[in-house]
């Protein structure tokens, strides 16, 4: 990764106001075409994190690069990517008490954007799917799996069969697909690293794999950004970084392989 050591000073520094974050265009360019080149060019393997951008201006730049779904972590990053015309987006947690009738209201509000959200256990499956019955809506949800992080999702076994077998009775309820986060996983060696991901994610391919004559359109999404360059190496998977748009001076130590800039800095 090769910079002028100056590339971040502004000439008129003096202008802006303190605190301010400042945006490099050149370099978020880069970082867009980097993750696409990654994926050999092929958007529909991509799904980028916003909640690393959260910024309706760095929104627009993915879309006019030919990005087109988006994983969000809260409601109004969702509301943001579907305001810069996000086709798709996929809310990325469990929602719970006044968040499932905000997401309903987003859903409604947005009819050109297809929205989704994860779900991990049958009691939260079944209000969704009964305030979306009430609605007349039909909802695309992805099952989260835990898949050793122990932060959220449901871990492979007669609990997920269940959950599953739940979904198939849930009229408003489209499964799309699996989704997996293991960003607990972020060795600086990518081989160390790459085999740790590989070696958890076994069980929850040969699952995935097993739902596939049943579900021939689900999908498979894997990981965050430092997973990212692991998980694109199996063609069936949707890969989801979100710091590769601007960046982590963090990751830029560790994460080696991935070469992306400094995109934003704090003034």
């Amino acid at each position: 990764m090769i910079m002028k050591d100056n590339w971040y000073e502004i000439s008129n520094v003096d202008r802006v106001d303190s605190p301010s974050i400042a945006l490099y265009g050149e370099h978020l360019d880069f970082n867009i075409g980097r993750m696409l080149s990654l994926v050999g060019g092929n958007a529909d393997r991509l799904m980028p994190h916003i909640k690393t951008n959260k910024m309706p201006k760095v929104m627009e730049r993915l879309i006019d690069a030919g990005l087109f779904q988006f994983k969000a972590s809260t409601l109004s990053e969702a509301e943001i990517a579907a305001e810069a015309g996000a086709r798709s987006v996929l809310l990325s947690h469990q929602l719970v008490g006044p968040k499932i009738d905000r997401f309903l209201r987003l859903v409604q509000q947005f009819p050109k954007t297809k929205f989704s959200t994860l779900t991990d256990n049958i009691d939260s499956a079944g209000l969704l799917n009964q305030k979306a019955v009430d609605l007349d809506l039909e909802l695309q949800v992805y099952v989260d799996i835990n898949n050793g992080m122990d932060r959220s999702g449901i871990k492979l076994g007669r609990g997920l069969e269940n959950l599953m077998g739940y979904l198939k009775n849930c009229s408003a309820l489209n499964f799309k697909g699996l989704h997996v986060y293991d960003g607990h996983l972020r060795d600086p060696d990518f081989d160390l690293r790459n085999h740790k991901i590989e070696t958890a994610f076994a069980e929850v391919q040969a699952y995935f794999d097993s739902l596939r004559p049943f579900y021939p359109k689900a999908k498979l999404i894997g990981g965050g950004t430092p997973s990212f360059t692991s998980h694109l190496l199996k063609e069936d998977r949707i890969v989801s970084p979100g710091s590769g748009v601007r960046w982590d001076w963090g990751y830029g130590e560790k994460l080696l392989e991935q070469a992306f800039k400094p995109a934003a800095l704090v003034v």
